[in-house]
């Protein structure tokens, strides 16, 4: 993974983990598995298989284009998500 911002950028009670956002230089955005509502385990599982994936801070997160791809159900989630990080950083 190439540099990244990152913000804790979803308000609201959890881990600070799940409320990570990371973006990368190029403008990646990667979020954690939670954001797809799947099971972790599937998730990963998936990530592993097609090499996806950047770990920071002992937790794994994953490209919103990855896993808009793969967990079609979470696409609305994810863009909502990724228009608000594209808001913030344009401040």
């Amino acid at each position: 993974m190439s540099a990244a911002t990152v913000m804790t950028f979803i308000d609201g009670p959890g881990p600070e983990w799940r409320r990570t956002v990371l973006v990368t230089d190029d403008g990646t955005i990667l979020l954690c598995y939670d954001a797809t509502g799947e099971d972790e385990i599937e998730v990963l599982e998936r990530a592993d298989a097609d090499g996806e994936g950047a770990t920071y801070q002992e937790h794994r997160y994953f490209p919103i284009t990855w896993l808009t791809r793969e967990f079609p159900n979470s696409r609305e989630n994810c863009e909502l998500i990724k228009q608000a990080v594209c808001r913030r950083l344009a401040v």
